[in-house]
């Protein structure tokens, strides 16, 4: 902890960072304003209550779009263009970003001034763009494949667990065992995948070749302290999730709550996820940065 503390400190020093990084923010909870909370407002299988109900609901969904041509292209083209706008953020954001905790590239009065920083932005696109452009395409086809296949594993436990919670399977051995299991390979797996693709990121901007089997390698020296700052994070980014969802039924059609809905959905969601989201960031990039330092005493 202390360790993180004394890397994200001197990162809001960084003020252009802290102002990109806020903006992506805000972006990501406009989205969720408009499309994320009326969708989960109007779902009416979501208001049921029944898990096994909500994974069939979102399977069957999925085949019926992603089964169809027109609506495989439309995923296409938008995985595409996602990964080219990601490219161009990322390739500027990080590499500033990872220079900056590395000290790689500091300027030599020690003030972060506007010529400097153009610099460093459009030295990690031109060095960077393309490999971030297809990083972040595979990144989000291997998440959507990876959910995907993560939510049809769960259907068997939930299934059985359903049968003997109602009474039609008396069973409970069978139940507990599938149940334990499916929670056993759902967190190892999405720990694993997140933690892996998380450090290809800094893995590309430190090496040219095999970046993710590094990332992988670096993931894998602090995987446990990894792990459990992820179960923090994910507490934290869920609870706060439910909580915005909450309000948002309780707040939705009500008169004279609109403008505090927008506050609370948007304003506090900015500020509380602009935080989470900086601190995951830069934990991973300090991270790796730790990493590269034992490589480097290792071989010296």
């Amino acid at each position: 902890m202390d360790k993180l503390v004394a890397a994200v400190k001197p990162f809001f020093k960084r003020y252009d960072l802290v102002i990109i990084f806020s903006l992506m923010t805000l972006v990501y909870c406009i989205i969720e304003y408009f499309i994320f909370f009326p969708l989960v407002l109007g779902m009416s299988v979501l208001k049921s209550g029944s898990v096994l109900e909500i994974v069939i609901y979102i399977i069957q969904l999925a085949f019926k779009y992603l089964f169809k041509v027109k609506y495989l292209i439309y995923v296409i083209i938008g995985i595409a263009a996602c990964g080219i706008l990601f490219g161009l953020i990322f390739s500027a954001v990080f590499y500033s970003l990872n220079n900056f905790l590395s000290k790689k590239a500091r300027p030599k009065d020690g003030v972060f001034k506007a010529e400097f920083l153009k610099s460093q932005y459009l030295t990690g696109i031109k060095q960077h763009f393309l490999k971030m452009s297809l990083m972040s395409a595979s990144t989000i086809l291997y998440s959507i494949l990876f959910i995907g296949f993560m939510t049809v594993v769960t259907v068997p436990a939930i299934a059985v667990l359903r049968g003997q919670i109602e009474g039609k399977i008396d069973f409970l051995p069978l139940a507990i065992v599938l149940t334990v299991i499916t929670a056993v390979v759902l967190f190892f797996g999405f720990m694993f995948f997140r933690t892996y693709i998380l450090f290809w990121y800094p893995a590309t901007f430190n090496f040219k070749r095999k970046t993710f089997a590094i990332g992988k390698r670096a993931a894998d020296t602090f995987f446990w302290e990894i792990v459990s700052f992820l179960v923090v994070f994910d507490v934290a980014f869920c609870s706060f999730q439910l909580l915005l969802i909450l309000l948002n039924s309780l707040m939705a059609g009500g008169q004279g709550v609109g403008f505090l809905r927008f506050l609370i959905l948007i304003l506090l969601n900015w500020v509380v996820k602009t935080v989470l989201f900086t601190i995951l960031i830069v934990f991973v990039f300090s991270k790796f940065q730790q990493f590269k330092k034992r490589i480097i005493t290792k071989t010296t």
